[in-house]
Parts: C-alpha cells; sequence; structure tokens
C-alpha cells in the first residue's frame, strides 16, 4: 500500500473507531479489537472491547489473549502499555502511561509529558472504576479492588486495594 493512501486508511480507521466506539452492540466488541490493530495495536485473540472505550496512542499497545475490556474504560498507552492474558478490566477503569512535570515554574499543563510504561500481568483482574498511573506493573494473578488508585508496582498473587493501593492479601 502507498504512503499516502496508508495515511487516509489510518483516519478512515480512527474516525471509524471513534465514531462506532459508543455503539453498543454485540458484533462491535470483536469488531474494535481489528479497527486498534489497524491503528498499529498488537492484539491477541479472543479480545472483547465494550462500548465507551477510548484508547489513545494503539499504535504503544500491547494486549493478549482472553482480555475483556469492560465499558467506558480510558486506556492512554502514550509511554507504552501491555496487557497480559486473560485479563478482565471492569467498567470505568482508567490506565495512564504518561504525567506533566511539575516541578519547574513553567505553567504545569505546558510542561513536557513524561512517559512511563505500564504492564499488566497475565490473569490479573482489575476492579471498577479503578486507576492505575504511569510506570506501574501489576504482577500476574493480581486482582485490584474497585475505585483503587494504583500509584506503585505490585508483585504477583497479590490482592490490593485503596487510595493509595495497598497489599490486602497475599492471594496463594
Amino acid at each position: 500500500m502507498r504512503k499516502a493512501t496508508k495515511k487516509i486508511m489510518v483516519r478512515i480507521v480512527r474516525v471509524l473507531y471513534l465514531a462506532t466506539r459508543n455503539w453498543d452492540y454485540d458484533y462491535m466488541q470483536t469488531l474494535r479489537p481489528n479497527l486498534i490493530r489497524f491503528l498499529g495495536a498488537i492484539v491477541g485473540s479472543n479480545v472483547k472491547i465494550k462500548s465507551g472505550v477510548l484508547i489513545e496512542y494503539p499504535d504503544k499497545l500491547i494486549i493478549g489473549n482472553n482480555v475483556s475490556l469492560q465499558h467506558n474504560c480510558f486506556l492512554s498507552a502514550y509511554g507504552q502499555l501491555e496487557i497480559g492474558s486473560n485479563v478482565s478490566i471492569a467498567h470505568g477503569v482508567s490506565i495512564l502511561t504518561s504525567t506533566h512535570k511539575y516541578d519547574s515554574d513553567e505553567i504545569i499543563r505546558n510542561n513536557k509529558l513524561i512517559k512511563s510504561p505500564v504492564k499488566i500481568g497475565n490473569n490479573v483482574w482489575i476492579g471498577m472504576k479503578a486507576s492505575i498511573l504511569s510506570g506501574v506493573t501489576i504482577g500476574d494473578g493480581c486482582v485490584v479492588g474497585a475505585h483503587s488508585l494504583v500509584t506503585r508496582s505490585f508483585n504477583e498473587n497479590t490482592v490490593i486495594a485503596g487510595i493509595p493501593a495497598k497489599l490486602i492479601k497475599e492471594r496463594l
């Protein structure tokens, strides 16, 4: 495909994804992974993306197999976002891979963005409306409680919850 044609196709697919992201038809949850694949995401098999999910920078997103993204999630992959296999992400979850520098005299929103990747392991359950901030790694087998604010990394097989999230218990 010629470069100009590819550019036009990417724009069309981006508009199509944004225009249909709130459609709540069963076939759309399996079509959306194909749309973000075309936009550069690496997406495994059996991935379901429900309505209202907004994905920024899909070209820096990796999703494993058997992943479900429930309604109204926000994923910003600007700094690289990797989601393992067999992951369940409940509705309203936000995952951010960047932050603003805020230690200078400049207006904060005008400062350079600092990219920091987020990695979510395999067999993870992220509860509704949890927020995961940049630079965090969540190990395999973790459970993140609803409404939690995850500001640091956690080892595998743990249950974490709270604002900020803290270790609640070891799973195994």
